[in-house]
């Protein structure tokens, strides 16, 4: 069994699509970083191809075969959870180790909610086993997961806010409804596995994007580092 390292400095927040996810990160970052200085606080998105040179040529490998391979499959899938354990190597666990709190927009719950929505049953079971054995998140876990939810036609109000809805994202509400039961499926796994320290679990259903500036947990979000 994997050895897991907890580090309280490290904060996950995950939610579906519609949730505020990007908003809400946003704001905790730019609040910790008034508390705790600029430099102090870096925001991550683990799962982008974006987020590191090391990831992005992983999104290059994945390009030079867009078409050649299914979509739902395992190898599809692969390139993804590849992306994200190169960028825990080369940008979170370098961070986490010079004492920056790291806020990541989405976690391994997200990749395991994605992977339930699209794609087949075996990428699924590959997905699970590399959570469990530490490779995806090189056995680095957030103290701190907090869970952004609301209900269908709240996410709905919000994804139908942006200019342009990305291939991603949830068309319709029959589709959002999945998004969320993923997404519960995927942490009911993710609290089901055994660490050895507690995480602290916060969950906040918001009614709409804009609700989130006067959270509690937005306008004191020292409370979360202890």
């Amino acid at each position: 069994m994997s050895t897991f390292n907890i580090f309280p400095n490290l904060i996950a927040v995950d939610g579906p699509d519609g949730a505020g996810k990007s908003i809400f990160t946003k704001i905790l970052t730019a609040e910790l970083q008034n508390i705790y200085d600029f430099k102090k606080v870096r925001l991550v998105k683990p799962s982008y191809f974006n987020t590191c040179s090391q990831a992005q040529q992983v999104g290059v490998e994945l390009s030079e075969i867009q078409g050649k391979i299914d979509k739902d499959s395992e190898h599809h899938n692969s390139f993804f959870l590849k992306a994200m354990k190169v960028n825990y190597e080369n940008v979170v666990l370098p961070a986490l180790k010079k004492g920056q709190i790291v806020i990541l927009d989405s976690s391994e719950i997200r990749a395991l909610a994605f992977v339930f929505c699209n794609s087949e049953s075996v990428a699924v079971k590959d997905t699970i086993n590399r959570i469990k054995n530490g490779y995806l998140t090189c056995s680095a876990l957030p103290k701190i997961r907090i869970l952004l939810f609301g209900k269908v036609y709240d996410l709905q109000k919000n994804l139908f806010t942006k200019v342009n809805l990305d291939e991603g994202d949830p068309q319709n509400i029959a589709e959002i409804q999945q998004r969320i039961y993923f997404y519960q499926k995927a942490i009911k796994i993710i609290r089901e596995q055994s660490y050895n320290s507690k995480i602290n679990w916060v969950e906040i259903n918001v009614q709409h994007t804009k609700n989130l500036l006067n959270r509690p947990i937005a306008q004191h979000p020292n409370n979360l580092i202890q």
